[in-house]
């Protein structure tokens, strides 16, 4: 499947792509050297540049790599005992599932995974290629960290980009109070600030009716805004998706989980494809709209006691998966459903970089099928994987 003529020069020439950006832009040409983006346009000339790889994407779509705002890159899980842990993410599976930038969290267990572990993990996805951020934080307060503060976290290290996933409406939560979520949001704005990212609080919601609430009474109550919360798994039941359309109205980004399972389609979850259409018809704009994959972290069934009864694995090719589906089964465009796992996650984490085509940003590049497979893998402008041959 894949072809060797790649080098760690990250001088490329790709021809003929039909590019998304993700609004299509046409037939064009891209340039990349030393890894970015340098040059988009028709029947591109160049000469002497030196290691250059030139390829040919015969027409078929080329878009940005995708941005997956929440993968547990260290595994999560055992909620059901240490059998029930999940495994690290291997560097290969970026380069299958499309999925070039990763944001590692630590979920339930921040006993036996840790960030220091995260972060080891996240520089060696990096030197494989996989561009990797880590937030600071899990479900629980008081925060752990790695430097004594999420302030300093955000600001000493280049790969914290914000805290998460902090739990709220869940049984395995530990139930953040209004001021500590407000007191939380201010102390990631403030390490942000100096640092100069943008500062990212992500909000794993569980599926009791409290919903979003205190995130709208943070809000109401103190100088924060909903856009200072990010949160996640807003598809998890039908009255969480309707506080989710009201939350995005209001100005926050609300992400839906790719992954799931046919126990939790059953139990309630909404598809994440169908999510986006039904946002989409009640009036929320696309820019408010990210999907996640959840990778690697467990999907447990409980009972209705509270006791865990299974569990799956969150799946990284998932994001590419709901695009597909998107478009097929429920209707919606390619550039639409793209926009929802590139350059709208890449927004709310603050990295300008990625998950857009234009001059100067990183030249994470994907091959699509026409029927909106993933087909090749470009990061920073090296081939991870391409076809033998291109139809």
């Amino acid at each position: 499947m894949s072809v060797s003529t790649s080098t760690e020069s990250g001088n490329l020439l790709l021809r003929n792509a039909d590019v998304y950006a993700p609004e299509r832009m046409g037939r064009l040409d891209i340039l990349v050297l030393a890894g970015r983006v340098v040059s988009m346009g028709q029947g591109i000339a160049v000469s002497g540049i030196p290691d250059l790889v030139e390829l040919d994407a015969s027409g078929l779509p080329v878009t940005p790599g995708l941005v997956d705002s929440l993968t547990h890159i260290t595994g999560g899980g055992g909620e059901g005992g240490y059998s029930t842990r999940m495994p690290f993410m291997p560097a290969e599976d970026a380069w299958t599932s499309g999925v070039t930038t990763v944001t590692g969290a630590l979920g339930t267990d921040a006993i036996h995974r840790t960030h220091a572990d995260m972060l080891g993990h996240a520089r060696y996805l990096q030197s494989q290629g996989v561009s990797a951020y880590i937030y600071s934080g899990s479900y629980h307060l008081p925060i752990k960290t790695l430097t004594g503060s999420v302030q300093t976290d955000i600001a000493y290290i280049p790969d914290v980009i914000g805290v998460g996933e902090l739990a709220i409406a869940d049984h395995r939560g530990s139930h953040p109070s209004v001021e500590e979520l407000a007191r939380l949001a201010a102390e990631v704005r403030v390490g942000a600030m100096l640092s100069g990212k943008k500062g990212v609080l992500s909000i794993h919601v569980g599926d009791h009716d409290s919903g979003l609430r205190t995130l709208h009474e943070a809000a109401e109550r103190y100088p924060v805004k909903l856009s200072h919360f990010y949160p996640t798994h807003i598809n998890r039941h039908e009255a969480l998706l309707k506080q989710g359309f009201v939350f995005a109205k209001g100005g926050g980004m609300i992400d839906f989980t790719a992954s799931n399972n046919e126990s939790l389609l059953a139990d309630g979850d909404i598809d994440s494809p169908d999510a986006v259409a039904r946002a989409l018809a009640a009036g929320v704009s696309i820019s408010q709209l990210t999907i996640s994959s959840d990778a690697y972290a467990s999907l447990p069934e409980f009972d209705a006691q509270g006791r865990f009864v299974r569990v799956d694995m969150g799946r990284l090719d998932s994001m590419a998966d709901a695009i597909r589906r998107g478009c097929s089964d429920v209707g919606l465009n390619f550039s639409s459903m793209l926009q929802t796992a590139t350059l709208n996650p890449a927004n709310a984490l603050g990295l300008w970089h990625k998950g857009r085509l234009k001059s100067g940003v990183d030249a994470d590049l994907l091959l699509w099928s026409k029927d909106h497979q993933v087909l090749g893998t470009i990061t920073r402008g090296v081939v991870r994987r391409w076809p033998t041959e291109v139809v």
